[in-house]
């Protein structure tokens, strides 16, 4: 893969796992978020939380590394499973199955059914 297709490809593969964690947020958004623990090392890190609700109590984790003196969150593990694991194995199968072409053609498919979600949706 050449630089410009590797921009392209993180550029469409950053904007799926955030539009995939907000709308988990979302499903959410009743819930209260309860701190459990935090670890750090260096420039990682990953915040322990609970999700607890009425019909809910389950852990909700998150990875963060620290760029430009800001923590960033670069992962999400929801139950034991994380988002970016999750992704990985699909983008990986569809590779197999097909071509880097057709991965970042379902890319970009996704993402601008989002778009398109968030300019006419809700």
């Amino acid at each position: 893969m050449d630089d410009g297709a590797r921009t392209v490809y993180v550029g469409l593969f950053v904007h799926l796992l955030r539009d995939a964690l907000a709308n988990r947020m979302i499903q959410y958004s009743g819930e209260r978020i309860m701190y459990v623990a935090e670890r750090r090392e260096a420039a990682c890190a990953e915040v322990q939380t609970r999700l607890v609700g009425n019909k809910l109590d389950t852990a909700l984790d998150f990875r963060l590394t620290r760029i430009g003196g800001r923590w960033l969150v670069y992962d999400a593990i929801l139950d034991g499973t994380s988002l970016i694991g999750s992704y990985r194995a699909q983008l990986a199968s569809i590779i197999r199955d097909g071509s880097l072409a057709q991965l970042m053609e379902k890319l970009q498919e996704k993402t601008l059914l989002v778009k398109l979600f968030e300019t006419h949706g809700s």
